[in-house]
Order: C-alpha cells, then sequence, then structure tokens
C-alpha cells in the first residue's frame, strides 16, 4: 500500500487538484554510499532537505509498475536519457559507463510522487511514495539511453523450500545473522603495494596472518578509484590476495583497503578461525551438520 500523508490525501479529494504540478522524485542509493536525486519534472525541486535535479543525472522517467501476484511479485520499470557530460563523483565516469560496470548492481531507488498546487516547488503537502525496492536490472540499451527494472525488498523472499538443506558444509554467510560473527574482529586495514596488477594485489605491509586466511574472503577499498567498491578473493596465497575478477577501475600503489579473513563452511574452519562453537566441540552458530552420511559413490 502506497503512504500519503494525509493533508496531502485531503487535497487530493478535493476539486482542487485539477490545477496542479505533478513530478516524480528518484533518490538512488549505491552500494558505496553515493546518492543520485533526480526528477522528471522541469526545473529542480526541493523536497525532505534535499534537491532533485531534473538533467544532471540524467532524465529519468518511469514507464511503469506492477504487483500482478502480489508485493513478491511487485516491480518498477524507468527509463533514463542520459548524455556522457556529467560524470559521476569519484569515478569520473558517465551513468551509461557506470551501469555497463556494474556499478548499480544491488543499488536501491525510492520512487516518490510530489504534488505542488499552483506554485512549483510548493511541496509542503508531502509526498506520495509511489516505489521503494532494489534495482535488478539497469543496462544501456543505446548510446544515451538506459532500461532498468527494480524489484521491492519482499522479492527476497522468494525462495525455494525447504529453505535449509541438510548438508555437511555450513549454509550461513559469513558475518550474517545465522553466522554472528563479528566481521570488523576479522578485517584488517592495508595498502596496495608495489607488483600490483589488476587480478593480484600486493599488500605494502606483508600481512601478520598466515598464507589461506584471506581466501574465499573479501577486499574493500578505502581510497583511490575503487573507492567504496568490494570484491572476492579467490586465493590468498604467498602473502598476495588474487581476487575472483578485476576491479573496474585501476588498483594504484597506495591505495588503502580492508581485508576480510575468508570462510570455507567447514565445522574445523568455525571453531579453529572464529571461537564460533561452544565449549565441547558441538555446533552453535555452525550452520551446517558434519554428521549425516556422505553421498554414496558409485562405480
Amino acid at each position: 500500500m502506497k503512504h500519503i500523508p494525509m493533508a496531502l490525501l485531503d487535497f487530493l479529494l478535493s476539486t482542487d487538484v485539477e490545477s496542479t504540478y505533478i513530478a516524480d522524485l528518484f533518490t538512488v542509493t549505491l552500494t558505496n554510499g553515493l546518492v543520485l536525486y533526480a526528477t522528471d519534472g522541469q526545473l529542480p525541486i526541493h523536497f525532505g532537505g534535499k534537491t532533485f535535479l531534473p538533467s544532471r543525472w540524467g532524465a529519468w522517467h518511469v514507464t511503469g509498475t506492477t504487483c500482478d501476484l502480489g508485493p513478491m511479485s511487485a516491480s518498477a520499470e524507468f527509463e533514463v536519457f542520459s548524455d556522457s557530460e556529467e560524470l559521476l563523483p569519484n569515478w569520473n565516469i558517465s551513468l551509461n559507463e557506470a551501469a555497463q560496470l556494474g556499478l548499480f548492481d544491488a543499488a536501491t531507488i525510492l520512487i516518490q510522487t510530489v504534488y505542488m498546487p499552483d506554485v512549483w516547488d510548493d511541496t509542503a503537502l508531502g509526498a506520495v511514495i509511489r516505489f521503494g525496492g532494489q534495482i535488478t536490472t539497469f543496462t544501456p540499451i543505446g548510446r544515451t539511453t538506459l532500461k532498468g527494472e527494480a524489484k521491492p525488498f519482499t522479492f527476497t523472499l522468494n525462495q525455494n523450500m525447504p529453505r535449509k538443506l541438510l548438508q555437511p558444509s555450513c549454509g550461513w554467510t559469513l558475518g550474517d545473522s545465522g553466522c554472528t560473527v563479528k566481521l570488523a574482529n576479522f578485517t584488517f586495514p592495508n595498502a596496495v603495494g608495489a607488483g600490483t596488477s589488476n587480478i593480484v594485489i600486493v599488500p605494502s605491509t606483508a600481512f601478520a596472518q598466515a598464507d589461506g586466511y584471506y581466501t574465499q574472503g573479501r577486499i574493500t577499498f578505502t581510497s583511490g578509484a575503487n573507492n567504496g567498491l568490494s570484491g572476492y578473493i579467490q586465493s590468498h596465497l604467498g602473502g598476495n590476495l588474487r581476487l575472483s575478477r578485476p576491479f573496474p577501475f585501476p588498483v594504484a600503489v597506495g591505495d588503502t583497503f580492508n581485508a576480510t579473513a575468508g570462510c570455507d563452511h567447514t565445522m574445523l574452519t568455525c571453531q579453529q578461525k572464529f571461537s564460533n562453537l561452544i565449549p565441547g566441540g558441538l555446533p552453535n552458530n555452525f550452520g551446517g551438520h558434519p554428521f549425516i552420511p556422505n553421498k554414496e559413490t558409485f562405480i
């Protein structure tokens, strides 16, 4: 159900609504914290202490919203018309390039509609929350046009059942609510050293942890062109980190990053590396079933 302030609802039910300016407001938050405020109106709109711009981040337009099978199957579709002149902060690339590099993956979007009686930018009546959720696709379909789709956060409830499978290895994600490991206790800062390539990170200061500690872990840059972006560590060998895929921007010597330990989802690692078992060796927050029979092998 859409949220409508009472003052705005009373206005919409009145005859005064016939002479009203209407515009959609877009609040897009990327995973690195960058927030874009856009509107499909022809002039800037001030609302909630923010300024929504009509062209700086491209011309945004909602093409449709649906809820065919209830909230878990709802969606919003939108298009963005953008040229290459305005560059995103920090990355210095256009909106189209950012979409091609996947920088809008998992970004959140809030779409609100404002009604401005008689005077443009008079948003005192509040706004109707038209849609809120996560961008699932956002791809260029031309030199200046992008098309996107978003799903409400409830789409994550679309899971196969049973949700928990009986398997020897742990099904939790390291640090989630099932695992409960405090990632801050296993995350350490460092910087990029000489000899780094686009796929192998050489630390400027040797890691205090032995090889393998960061295998299947995560690296997050805290400065440089990739500031705020994260990637997965394929292996930690010879004191260096090999990534599962290169970052979208060049990695420079001196760029700082945080490296987080990896987990192979075995009970031994849960006990010895993360101390996540209760005394006596019985599983506490370990999400696997190590004592069930393994699959039979046929010859």
